[in-house]
């Protein structure tokens, strides 16, 4: 019995360090990973037109919605997997690869129906054939997995700069050259096959060479409510897209596309938390360190999400004129709602490691499935009425309407209440938001003086919130301190 209670504790304590870990790793590699992408797409903001970004946007979509035929979530249930990891993997692997070469086929000969259907057969379909290769991605990042199930997030973090670097590297070059939309698509191309590359030479995957049905059908039945909630949800994330581009056009789905996508950069802070907490929530022994585990990432995700969408309340108009000029003035009031947006999308996001992890996985597909249901609605109306910020309105509406649906839900599982949780963040950010409306409106619109203001409502931001709740702000000092102590990946 005591052994087993010290296995236990040992056990605890291990994730408790992997955790921590692996969160301050991941969360290095993504400020500088959102630091070069944002970065680049500030530098193809002057280089390239609203026109090309809205083509490009276009065919991205298209192909997205296909990649979704092409998987059953092999990576989720790899990662998961009680025993039998290589078999679960190399089922997985075989069945989705399947499904992504007959996708492929389709997409490749069908490209000019698909793009004359969609009511923009001035795109060429060349850019769609190329991107097509995208759909054998899902397939073969499944080694990914593996190194999630390894806690080998030195690793995976490793792997996502490189990919970042490739592809903002040759989007730039490429577009100096005046290569316009082929820039952006040859470099998602080749970026995403260098992260496959590197997954495979690093996580060295072991086959098994058998079929075995009782595998396929536990790969099929686990990932199958997780493929169809994926393609409610890439629906709910994309169809936007595709009704700006369709009602107003390529030129208007640049400067919305650009305004969602910016926002969406500093989301994926809140997306690397939950590639840490996931592959740990797996291996948890209790409820009790579970909770622990998700408060704490919780108010982390908030911490560093709701400093932005702050600071661009006041300051919306001034970032998008200085990163991208003044072509770009129409895409303002979209980045401020999608930058507040993306403070609740990321904070709240979290639940659903919860909900995969404990088997309710039809909950995760419930609430995609509302907001699947509204959003095309409310952003048909928006967008015919108010243009592109009426879309990002719509998208806003349906996310915080349906958010009860898994608020409840988590009281149920681990009694969460999120105000209590939360309180100290909410609070520093309003703060910050109204002390900049003001600062903005008193002092003169000057470039350095914006600036200056700008680090003082960051220095006020973490003041308040060390006032308020300052074992998340040392949390975080230390964890990374620690981390850049320490020898490299």
């Amino acid at each position: 019995m005591k052994n087993r209670v010290r296995s236990a504790l040992a056990e605890e304590a291990l994730l408790r360090s992997k955790s921590a870990e692996g969160f301050a790793i991941i969360a290095l590699l993504s400020g500088v990973r959102f630091a070069v992408a944002s970065g680049s797409y500030f530098v193809l903001g002057h280089l390239l037109s609203p026109g090309v970004f809205g083509t490009y946007a276009f065919c991205i979509v298209v192909v997205g919605f296909a990649a979704l035929l092409t998987t059953i979530e092999g990576r989720r249930s790899v990662v998961v997997a009680a025993e039998n990891v290589d078999e679960v993997f190399t089922h997985a692997l075989g069945i989705e690869l399947a499904m992504a070469i007959l996708v492929m086929v389709v997409i490749v000969i069908g490209s000019p129906s698909i793009l004359w259907l969609l009511n923009r057969p001035e795109i060429p379909p060349a850019y769609l054939q190329l991107l097509s290769l995208q759909l054998l991605i899902t397939p073969f990042e499944l080694p990914l997995a593996l190194l999630e199930r390894r806690l080998a997030f030195r690793a995976i973090g490793l792997i996502e700069l490189v990919s970042i670097l490739a592809n903002s590297a040759l989007s730039i070059g490429l577009a100096w050259w005046g290569w316009e939309v082929w820039s952006l698509v040859i470099s998602t191309v080749i970026s995403a096959w260098v992260r496959v590359l590197l997954g495979w030479l690093i996580a060295r995957p072991q086959f098994v060479w058998r079929l075995d049905q009782q595998v396929a059908r536990q790969v099929v039945s686990y990932g199958a409510p997780l493929t169809l909630s994926n393609m409610i949800g890439y629906w709910y994330w994309n169809v936007d897209d595709l009704i700006v581009g369709y009602l107003l056009g390529t030129v208007e789905l640049g400067y919305y596309w650009v305004a969602f996508k910016i926002p969406h950069y500093v989301l994926q802070l809140a997306d690397t938390v939950s590639k840490v907490t996931f592959p740990v929530y797996a291996r948890m022994p209790g409820d009790e360190w579970l909770k622990r585990t998700f408060n704490w990432v919780t108010k982390l995700s908030a911490a560093l999400l709701l400093l932005p969408a702050a600071l661009a309340f006041p300051y919306g108009k001034f970032i998008i004129v200085t990163a991208f000029g003044d072509q770009w003035v129409p895409a303002v009031l979209t980045f401020q709602i999608y930058m507040l947006l993306v403070a609740f999308r990321g904070t709240f996001r979290h639940w659903a490691d919860i909900a995969m992890v404990k088997g309710y996985t039809h909950v995760v597909l419930q609430v995609t499935a509302w907001v699947g249901v509204l959003l095309p609605v409310l952003g048909y109306v928006g967008t015919l009425r108010y243009g592109i910020a009426g879309m990002a309105t719509a998208v806003a509406l349906s996310l915080i309407v349906t958010s009860p649906l898994y608020i409840l839900r988590m009281r149920r599982w681990l009694d969460i209440r999120y105000l209590r949780i939360l309180w100290p963040e909410g609070v520093t950010g309003v703060i910050v938001a109204l002390l900049g409306i003001v600062v903005h409106g008193l002092l003169p619109d000057r470039f350095i003086i914006n600036v200056l203001a700008l680090v003082m409502l960051c220095g006020v931001y973490v003041g308040v919130l060390l006032v308020l709740d300052r074992p998340v702000v040392s949390l975080i000092g230390s964890e990374i301190r620690a981390r850049l102590a320490r020898e490299p990946v």
